[in-house]
């Protein structure tokens, strides 16, 4: 699966619904950079972006995003750091299968090593 660009009304609407999962590497950078817009989501095994509004720990991933700007543009995508799921969905791709590919990377005890990161910000 290639990463793809679209901003048609359909994706710009998938920012509004829920986060995109990062991988874990890309959770790191994120975590460095905007420590206080990213969550835990436990039921899940990820750190992702928070929502707007949303807690620290959450169940999971529904809302807008907190890096969905106002033009429907993601403020990540602008600075090169939007994360995987966000840089493979495309209103015309499976959007299930991407997201169970974003949350596989999190396999094993990355999960535990990126959540540690978050405590330290």
């Amino acid at each position: 699966m290639t990463p793809i660009t679209c901003a048609c009304p359909a994706c710009q609407s998938m920012c509004r619904r829920s986060v995109c999962i990062p991988t874990p590497d890309e959770a790191r950078v994120l975590i460095r950079r905007y420590p206080q817009r990213m969550a835990r989501y436990p039921n899940q095994n990820v750190i992702a972006p928070r929502t707007v509004g949303g807690a620290a720990e959450a169940a999971d991933t529904a809302g807008r995003c907190t890096f969905h700007t106002d033009d429907g543009r993601c403020e990540l995508h602008e600075v090169g750091l939007k994360p995987f799921e966000g840089r493979m969905a495309c209103h015309d791709r499976n959007s299930d299968q991407i997201r169970w590919r974003a949350i596989s990377h999190w396999a094993g005890r990355r999960y535990e090593s990126v959540s540690k990161a978050l405590d330290k910000r």
